[in-house]
């Protein structure tokens, strides 16, 4: 009988998805993964293997953190999906039978702020089949250059802004237009 080392992903309390074009996450959810099919698998192993420039690998509960072994073929692996948008998770899903070996791998995303997926360290087919990582990368070269965006409604001025848009709030309203001002 064939061995199936791929993975469902169950974000939250919600249903079962394959993770054949990757998983996004609701930031913060507590995530489920299980084999699709543990049926004659003697052992599993399930490791993280990239993430996101930005991201550290999260705690998987029911694996070993040094031999990344998972509990059983039947158990279900948890972690607390990132807090933050715009994050990837890279995943290696191993199964044994004694004799034969097979490894597939997946990545769950956190959306960023526009809904784009950003990718993970050694990501290439995982969250597309078809496609590959080019899905993340090419709507960017397509467009050019980031844009800076500003939105007059979403903040009010503030000394000492931690974003572009914090900023822009402060002076906009710091000096009014064309006020010269002097320096003594």
């Amino acid at each position: 009988m064939p061995l199936f080392s791929e993975c469902l992903v169950a974000d939250g309390a919600g249903p079962w998805a394959s993770t054949l074009n990757g998983v996004d996450l609701t930031l913060g959810n507590t995530i489920s993964i299980k084999l699709t099919n543990p049926t004659g698998v003697g052992t599993w192993y399930l490791e993280i293997v990239g993430t996101d420039e930005l991201s550290s690998p999260p705690f998987l509960v029911n694996v070993n953190p040094i031999t990344h072994e998972v509990l059983s073929p039947a158990a279900i692996v948890t972690f607390v999906a990132p807090v933050f948008r715009g994050r990837a998770i890279l995943f290696r899903s191993t199964v044994t039978d004694g004799f034969t070996s097979v490894t597939s791998t997946f990545t769950t995303y956190t959306l960023t702020d526009q809904g784009s997926r950003v990718g993970a360290a050694g990501e290439t087919l995982e969250g597309n089949q078809s496609y590959g990582w080019s899905t993340v990368v090419n709507p960017l070269v397509r467009t050019g250059a980031p844009v800076l965006r500003y939105d007059d409604n979403l903040t009010s001025p503030a000394m000492g802004a931690t974003t572009i848009q914090e900023a822009l709030d402060y002076f906009k309203n710091a000096v009014p237009i064309g006020t010269t001002v002097q320096s003594f």
